[in-house]
């Protein structure tokens, strides 16, 4: 049987309620509230809170003190097969679950600039970039690819670690696909919030989901 990957997102805004923050932080295994202490700005607390809260809810059934990271900070369960991942962008938090190396990632589209593409973007990349009709078109591109190349490097646990420019996105008839990989993976884009882009990279014998699952608290 195919696995089956699940992807669920949390609107932050009810985190900024001191004491719905309290309420969530205070069920979190004591990793993930080491790690929200850490942060000093509110928005990154309640990112980090966010997240956690998501995974919680995601695998109800599991021990998650015992998450730990691999070396890029990857995390993970030890001697599980479930496999998950977890990304946040301005008021959204993202995970992806299923028994399948899996990535995923969510930005928010702002401004960005030409010579970050020419800098991270492979050639074909950056020329279609450059051939987009509107500056809104090009904005939306530009996301579209960087969710896409990002969540390829979380599911193999990479980070920027590899090369953003050492493999290239394709766009065809139906789903993306990347190039220049040895390996094969699938990729997913999803409608989360206006706004934003939210992509899924998950090993080519997985299912992905038709939609992501919005968790309200």
């Amino acid at each position: 049987m195919k696995p089956e990957i699940r992807i669920y997102a949390l609107e932050l805004s009810p985190l900024t309620s001191e004491d719905v923050f309290r309420y969530y932080y205070d069920q979190q295994p004591v990793w993930r509230r080491e790690k929200t202490d850490t942060l000093r700005r509110t928005a990154d607390k309640i990112q980090s809170l966010g997240v956690g809260i998501l995974l919680q809810k995601a695998l109800p059934d599991k021990d998650l003190s015992l998450v730990r990271f691999g070396d890029v900070g990857k995390p993970y369960l030890p001697g599980e097969r479930i496999r998950f991942n977890l990304s946040h962008a301005g008021n959204w938090a993202l995970c992806a679950v299923g028994e399948a190396e899996l990535g995923c990632d969510i930005e928010r589209m702002t401004d960005y600039r030409m010579n970050v593409a020419h800098r991270f973007f492979c050639p074909q990349e950056t020329a279609m970039l450059e051939s987009a009709p509107t500056p809104q078109l090009q904005q939306d591109l530009f996301f579209r690819l960087w969710t896409l190349k990002e969540s390829y490097l979380k599911a193999v646990g990479k980070g920027l670690t590899k090369p953003l420019n050492s493999f290239c996105v394709t766009f065809g008839a139906e789903n993306p696909a990347l190039r220049g990989l040895e390996d094969q993976w699938l990729l997913r884009e999803y409608d989360v919030a206006p706004g934003y882009r939210c992509a899924l990279c998950a090993a080519a014998q997985a299912v992905p989901p038709e939609e992501v699952a919005v968790i309200t608290i």
